[in-house]
């Protein structure tokens, strides 16, 4: 490839040839990826597509998971009620063959899970992961002005339709198009294949593209075409399942991908930046001096930031209460209501303020009774780490002796000031 089209970053294949994306020509280094003896190029009823179903690797990888996450003492036990549960909630889910984009698992939870793993692997092997190494190796395909339009363009057409990239934040979905690269195929091309293993996603920017289907008598049968505009390939940025049909070139066209490991390279690190942010800011939290290096990294991944702007009411007095807050930048007031006989009306008692690595909100999750009291910003912005009371009740355990007795210390403050 020469200069000129290595700073383009274009990838094109000879026409008439047909090509699998197990060959399909990355721009960086002018290199060409091949898969080897991957199955793109074997026919899609080949006696390898039988024995490995799909799903299969994906299924047995997350048993393993969970043997290693809960240590069972009786295998067979585990195995028993696992599948049982699994098939459970399988059986809960409500599937529209229609469409494809319901059957799609949430990337975030996709990339938790590794991420929780790589967390448990680091304490057995005592290894840090370091999340500034994963930024080094980042993706950026050059391009110039006229292609970045293109590619805007192309992801505006059908960017509503793009369910694990209509998830991302701003920054992710900078990071993808700046991985993604263009490919120019001419007409008469297969650019996936049935029964392939995939490893690309594709947004389409011109042309015209047709869907076949191998029916039971080894014949393709058109199921879906696009003309200029649409999106194919999107389970592989999650998994390698192989393909379930094959998408050909009608017309000469041009199409923009980025590989599944780009992909979840993006979202990996910054997924891997957030909890670490968090793991660091629990370590400043007293309450989590109780817990181990893994159960603090479990209790970061479940957090969810919030951020409230000054007079905002967080969690109110008398209401059931669903989650815990941990303060990491800004000042809350603690206040209750009082009965005021003379004027027959209630008035607010501030109780105390709380900052930086200060809770509140486990009082009524231990014990199941309404909020004691409210709470509300003192300050101009307030970013909160939310926990659900599931992760609250499944990851703090260790910790509830101490909440336990913070609720009696709330009680003796609200006597205190009259209030019961």
């Amino acid at each position: 490839m020469d200069s000129e089209n290595q700073t383009q970053a274009q990838s094109s294949v000879e026409p008439h040839q047909k090509t699998s994306e197990s060959e399909v020509k990355r721009p960086e280094d002018g290199l060409e990826i091949s898969g080897g003896e991957c199955s793109g190029g074997k026919e899609p009823d080949t006696i390898t597509s039988s024995i490995v179903p799909p799903g299969l690797k994906e299924l047995l990888l997350s048993f393993t998971v969970s043997v290693l996450r809960s240590k069972p003492r009786d295998l067979l036990d585990h195995a028993q009620q696992y599948f049982t549960e699994l098939r459970a909630a399988a059986a809960s889910k409500v599937s529209s063959p229609e469409d494809e984009m319901e059957q799609l698992p949430d990337v975030v939870s996709q990339t938790r899970k590794i991420i929780a793993t790589q967390g448990r692997r680091r304490s057995v092997s005592s290894e840090r992961l370091d999340p500034s190494k994963l930024d080094a190796k980042a993706v950026i395909v050059p391009k110039t002005d006229d292609q970045q339009r293109r590619l805007e363009a192309a992801i505006a057409k059908v960017e509503t339709r793009l369910f694990l990239y209509s998830r991302l934040t701003e920054k992710q979905k900078n990071d993808v198009k700046a991985a993604m690269f263009e490919q120019r195929v001419p007409r008469g091309t297969d650019i996936i294949v049935e029964g392939s293993e995939g490893d690309y996603f594709y947004i389409i920017e011109s042309g015209e593209y047709e869907v076949l289907k191998l029916t039971l008598d080894s014949k393709y049968e058109k199921v879906n075409s696009y003309k200029d505009e649409g999106f194919f390939g999107e389970l592989a940025l999650l998994h390698g399942d192989r393909r379930a049909a094959t998408v050909t070139s009608v017309t000469e066209g041009t199409l923009w991908a980025i590989d599944r490991d780009s992909f979840r390279k993006i979202i990996l690190s910054h997924e891997f930046q957030r909890i670490w942010s968090y793991e660091a800011f629990l370590r400043e939290v007293p309450l989590m001096k109780m817990l181990k290096e893994e159960e603090i990294w479990k209790v970061a991944d479940a957090l969810k930031p919030e951020l409230h702007l000054e007079g905002d009411v967080i969690i109110s007095e008398g209401e059931d209460g669903d989650c815990m807050y941990f303060i990491e930048d800004g000042t809350v007031t603690v206040f209750c209501s009082k009965n005021d006989d003379s004027a027959s009306a209630e008035k607010e008692v501030e109780l105390k303020s709380l900052g930086r690595g200060a809770y509140f909100g486990e009082a009524a999750l231990l014990s199941r009774e309404p909020r004691l009291a409210s709470v509300r910003t003192a300050s101009k912005t307030v970013q909160l780490c939310r926990l659900d009371v599931k992760a609250f009740e499944r990851l703090l355990g260790p910790c509830q002796s101490i909440m336990s007795r913070n609720i009696v210390k709330y009680r003796e403050e609200r006597q205190f000031h009259g209030i019961e």
